[in-house]
């Protein structure tokens, strides 16, 4: 089974994250004879059919002219797609709605979450951020990533922590789809007056202003935290 890891560079936030970097990692895994061995390598600038925002530049470096003879996102499309059964991306819900954006639709693909996953198997973890889990799990990358916040570097940093999930052996492939497809509980919100406090000593009332009161919108695992918590 081939495990596709993706990530994206955008030119922002959802509605207007269309994708201006696309890496890839493949991980060849072998549930029946427990193996993981890394597979293809690859990475394309991407020209987004508009201007980038200087705040997203400022994040990913990526210009305007960077991209201006780069393929659009439908010349990619066999090779970003061809050949894997699942893929996997840390927040895959920004990924796959970067690709919305773009006009790609991947409704008909299987994704696994990484994040989900990690919140799962390590919720003392201090945060779940990709590379926060890097150095806390201590993860050993095969080669040199290249830099923070640019397609390929990321990519491998999440392909790591895709392996370092599979074998700590708490669910299967099948089992992460399931995780992969709903809000995850979390162990704390990072935000607001309550930050880092574990969830279930968070007042009702603040929970309450999560779901009832505030203007958001809120991720969905927030809103699944807080109602979950406040049904209890």
């Amino acid at each position: 089974m081939i495990l596709r890891v993706i990530d994206t560079e955008t030119c922002g936030f959802a509605p207007d994250n269309q994708i201006v970097e696309v890496g890839t990692v493949d991980l060849r895994v072998d549930e029946a004879e427990g193996t993981i061995e890394k597979g293809r390598v690859w990475s394309s600038l991407v020209n987004p059919g508009r201007g980038i925002p200087a705040e997203a530049s400022g994040c990913h470096h990526i210009t305007d002219e960077m991209v201006r003879n780069a393929p659009q996102i439908g010349e990619l499309a066999l090779t970003i797609w061809d050949g894997a059964d699942i893929y996997a991306a840390h927040n895959a819900i920004f990924d796959r709605g970067a690709f919305h954006a773009s006009g790609v639709s991947t409704d008909g693909e299987s994704w696994v979450c990484t994040y989900k996953g990690a919140v799962v198997v390590w919720p003392q973890a201090p945060s779940h951020k990709n590379s926060v889990l890097r150095y806390w799990l201590g993860l050993e990358l095969a080669d040199e990533p290249g830099a923070p916040h640019r397609a390929l570097g990321d990519a491998y940093v999440t392909a790591a922590l895709a392996r370092r999930i599979l074998r700590m052996g708490a669910f299967d492939i099948e089992g992460w789809l399931a995780i992969s497809a709903h809000p995850v509980m979390l162990p704390r919100f990072h935000f607001g007056e309550h930050a880092g406090k574990p969830v279930r000593e968070i007042p009702a009332s603040y929970l309450e202003w999560i779901c009832f009161k505030s203007k958001g919108p809120w991720d969905p695992n927030v809103i699944h935290t807080a109602r979950t918590l406040l049904g209890r």
